[in-house]
């Protein structure tokens, strides 16, 4: 795991701790090479699906400016593995091929403790 997919981890489970769910955000390394978490929030649009359309957007913009020079996108899914429904943290990583991939991070919340499970 490298260091922006560390502190994506990081947030995710502040949010799950002080909330037990999150809205999509971003990490990203800056041009100084600092990693910054970013939100994202407008009253009017509550759809996560729309929400990280709009970080896909801003994100590839800086991206090719040269603003960041890696982005990911943490968002909270639902997956079914092997038959069960699991809540997991979706990491959508911005790769050299200029795509976005794919990587999830299972979880189980009890309580304020976050339990993770092995990604994939």
């Amino acid at each position: 795991m490298n260091s922006l997919e560390y502190l994506t981890l990081q947030q995710a489970e502040k949010f799950l701790e002080d909330a037990g769910e999150f809205y999509p955000f971003g990490t990203v390394l800056d041009k100084k090479g600092n990693a910054v978490p970013v939100g994202f929030y407008d009253d009017k649009i509550k759809d996560p699906q729309k929400i990280t359309e709009i970080l896909k957007k801003y994100f590839i913009k800086d991206l090719k400016k040269g603003e960041i020079t890696e982005a990911i996108i943490g968002v909270n899914v639902t997956i079914n593995e092997n038959g069960q429904k699991r809540d997991a943290l979706l990491m959508l990583e911005w790769s050299p091929e200029g795509q976005w991939k794919h990587k999830y991070f299972p979880y189980k919340l009890k309580g304020e403790k976050i339990k993770w499970l092995e990604a994939f």
